[in-house]
């Protein structure tokens, strides 16, 4: 299953939620293939979505994956970005 997808009960019943699109990572083509987000599976996506939050968003491909990793170390209570 796609390590991107978000679901669970909360007060107002249940969710389904795409991380990727609520947070902007950027995908290639083919990290969007390994993690099965197919056309058909994005289908499935969209219309869960649809249903338990009334709106879909899913992620775009890119050509190159611009993402920045950023490392939170509790121990120097510094944010570095690698």
């Amino acid at each position: 299953m796609c390590p991107y997808i978000n679901e669970g009960m909360n007060v107002n019943g249940s969710y389904y939620y795409c991380d990727a699109a609520a947070r902007g990572v950027k995908l290639s083509a083919r990290e969007l293939k390994d993690i099965g987000c197919t056309v058909a599976q994005r289908k499935t996506c969209k219309s869960l979505m649809e249903m338990t939050l009334g709106y879909a968003l899913l992620p775009d491909s890119v050509e190159k994956n611009t993402n920045i990793i950023l490392n939170f170390n509790r121990d120097s209570k510094k944010l570095c970005a690698k």
